[in-house]
């Protein structure tokens, strides 16, 4: 396996835990963990009875966010299968942020509120740190030359292999251009 599909596989693992938190969010979470009563200072009845409405609010918002989640991963799947496999442009970019601000955001927050849930939460997380550094670390690999590639975000068409005669099937240089691939234009 390429580092390139090692890179979109971690990163498709990260969206499919994604899409089962939100499973969890939409489906099986209470409204008010054990945790969040520790936090607030209050005893389940007491928060019932001090606001009758909490628990079904609660719910509500549970599925919201749990949508959101879920859609996170799923697109996050679709991206790790598509643009991050065939690192288009910015595509490392745009995963980072959307890393940082979704399941990295709700583990450092998870962190700071001490929840019993944190080092799960980092631990969904590390798809995405593998990921990037798998994705990255290619990037500082050989030359396009080097590669047999046409590189990363290079618009050009590679030219096709020479024919026994010597000419590149369709393709003709510019004069004085005979070693510059980048030259090379169609017939």
């Amino acid at each position: 396996m390429t580092r390139r599909s090692q890179a979109a596989t971690a990163l498709a693992a990260g969206g499919v835990l994604l899409i089962g938190l939100g499973f969890y969010f939409l489906f099986l979470r209470p409204p008010l963990l054990p945790e969040d009563l520790r936090f607030i200072g209050t005893s389940a009845s007491a928060a019932q009875g001090a606001l009758p409405g909490l628990s079904a609010w609660l719910r509500r918002v549970f599925w919201v966010m749990g949508g959101y989640i879920l859609t996170t991963g799923v697109l996050t799947t679709y991206l790790a299968l598509t643009a991050f496999r065939s690192r288009a442009h910015w595509v490392g970019g745009i995963v980072a942020i959307a890393g940082l601000t979704s399941i990295g955001w709700m583990a450092i927050v998870n962190f700071l509120l001490g929840s019993d849930f944190r080092w799960l939460l980092l631990a969904f997380a590390l798809p995405w740190i593998l990921a990037l550094g798998l994705h990255w670390s290619e990037r500082a690999g050989p030359l396009r030359e080097e590669r047999g590639g046409t590189g990363v975000g290079d618009r050009r068409r590679a030219p096709p292999p020479a024919t026994s005669s010597g000419d590149r099937a369709g393709w003709a240089l510019r004069p004085g251009a005979e070693d510059r691939d980048e030259d090379l234009r169609l017939r």
